[in-house]
């Protein structure tokens, strides 16, 4: 009676065991894919924004553009 409760007991923590590998593996592969996102978005080129005001002065340019026609 004694041997199945002990095999019973190591069965239960090598299943535990496992359960705590995969996850940590799962969370250090999710870092690892994080942090390569974060690098190629940082290595990317970086994109124009316009300002309101310039926005505001093309907007007008097309405005007298489309008037005179």
């Amino acid at each position: 009676m004694a041997k199945s409760m002990r095999s019973k007991r190591k069965k239960r923590l090598r299943v535990i065991r496992r359960d705590i590998v995969a996850t940590e593996l799962t969370v250090l592969k999710k870092e690892a894919a994080k942090l390569a996102a974060q690098e190629a978005g940082l290595a990317a080129s970086k994109l124009i924004v316009m300002s309101p005001k310039l926005m505001e002065i093309k907007v007008q340019n097309l405005y007298n553009l489309f008037e005179r026609r």
